[in-house]
């Protein structure tokens, strides 16, 4: 659901959404005249009381409100305490207005006591916690002595929205953090993301919740890229969480899955959720993140190092291994050839003794053409670095290997003197 936001969008879809607050304000105005408040009264020549009703974008994308009402299931009352509340937002007059529909000019805000009284069709259903308004965190309700008296205010995310102006729930930038593109993958991965979009493609839409997918591997690179460039392939925007950063607490939980959800179905946000360390959970954060994960409505990918397993939710695991060999080969040769073509004889001595991911061949690529760099700068001060550089590459390139291979044997020696402590 992203928005087209060019100059003649957003002229129209501010020109609907005024046009849509002066429709509300009507409504508050009439019910300020037949009350014994004497408030600011109709301007004639307010454009937004006057402006005849637009239709709706016919020949180009919806409007913001159009949007929100289709994504949501609004209805029209629903739709309309939404208005009220962005109209206190985004109009002067609408603050002045509640208080005198309300007979109290200390009450200068909307509540569902007003909307019951003022708005057209409206119900008592709306109100329920499993409405949409406040299921979807649309609206806020403040404090108060009683449901229908408490104020409500419009979500700032919402309102936002209203005005044509995406961004991200700042609960979530505090959590998370968006993906970066990703880069090309080898064929071997590229079947992976094929297997997971065509899950997520062929779900039924009577399910009401996709399966969760699960890619395990030691390289957490390649499984960030591989999940990024499935969410690509169905448009859908990534956005990582460690997974030690969820809440514990039942409340915050919830809202935190709330907002997610929202996030989906706002702008089509995917959950990457970062396990890399789940044997180091506790029982209290283990439930949390199961309790999470078997309800949440919004798709999720698991990156982790280990296999999970899920109670009720259909689970969906692929096993990320290390590109092929001849993917290996091809990628060594494809990293060397702009800077060092002659070292493409010594790739087989590479390929057969380390099985590095594509980022790794890149990486150790990177540290060598730096190195060379180094060398070369060297060289220009008189020294004797070029020609060492030259006779050692091959020697050079599998030192850089042996060092970006070492981290796995360090991190595998670390579970092994650990797992003792484990039985105990």
């Amino acid at each position: 659901m992203i928005f087209y936001r060019n100059a003649d969008w957003r002229r129209e879809n501010q020109l609907y959404l005024m046009q849509e607050l002066a429709r509300v304000r009507q409504a508050l105005m009439q019910a300020e005249e037949a009350g014994e408040y004497t408030g600011t009264g109709e301007d004639e020549d307010n454009p937004l009381t006057t402006s005849p009703r637009l239709p709706l974008f016919a020949s180009s994308p919806l409007s913001a409100l159009e949007q929100l009402c289709q994504t949501f299931k609004l209805s029209g009352f629903e739709r309309d305490i939404l208005l009220l509340c962005a109209g206190v937002e985004l109009d002067a007059s609408f603050a002045p207005l509640c208080a005198a529909s309300l007979g109290d000019a200390q009450k200068n805000y909307p509540t569902f006591s007003l909307a019951l009284a003022v708005l057209e069709d409206a119900y008592w259903e709306a109100l329920a916690p499993t409405a949409s308004l406040r299921r979807s965190r649309l609206i806020e309700i403040g404090a108060g002595n009683t449901l229908t008296s408490s104020p409500l205010r419009i979500d700032e995310q919402i309102l936002h929205y209203l005005t044509g102006t995406y961004h991200l729930n700042e609960r979530l930038v505090a959590m998370g953090a968006a993906v970066a593109k990703s880069e090309e993958l080898v064929p071997s991965h590229w079947q992976l993301v094929e297997q997971m979009v065509s899950i997520w493609y062929l779900t039924p839409e009577s399910e009401p919740l996709l399966p969760l997918l699960q890619l395990c591997g030691n390289d957490a690179a390649s499984l960030l890229a591989i999940a990024s460039t499935a969410c690509d392939k169905l448009n859908f925007i990534p956005y990582t969480l460690p997974v030690e950063l969820l809440p514990t607490d039942i409340g915050i939980l919830n809202l935190v899955k709330c907002l997610w959800e929202r996030e989906f179905s706002l702008n089509n946000l995917a959950l990457l959720l970062e396990c890399d360390r789940l044997e180091m959970l506790d029982g209290k954060e283990e439930k949390a993140i199961s309790q999470f994960l078997e309800s949440i409505q919004a798709p999720v990918i698991l990156l982790s190092s280990d296999r999970r397993r899920q109670k009720h939710r259909p689970l969906i695991t692929f096993d990320v291994t290390s590109p092929t060999s001849e993917e290996q080969r091809l990628l060594w040769q494809k990293a060397l050839s702009d800077f060092a073509p002659n070292l493409n004889g010594h790739v087989d001595t590479l390929v057969s003794h380390f099985n590095l991911s594509d980022r790794g061949i890149r990486a150790a690529c990177l540290k060598a053409r730096s190195m060379e760099n180094e060398d070369k700068g060297t060289r220009g001060q008189g020294g004797q670095g070029g020609q060492l550089i030259q006779n050692s590459s091959p020697l050079l390139l599998w030192d850089i290997c042996r060092i970006q291979a070492r981290p796995h044997l360090d991190e595998l020696a670390q579970r092994f003197d650990n797992e003792p402590q484990k039985l105990h």
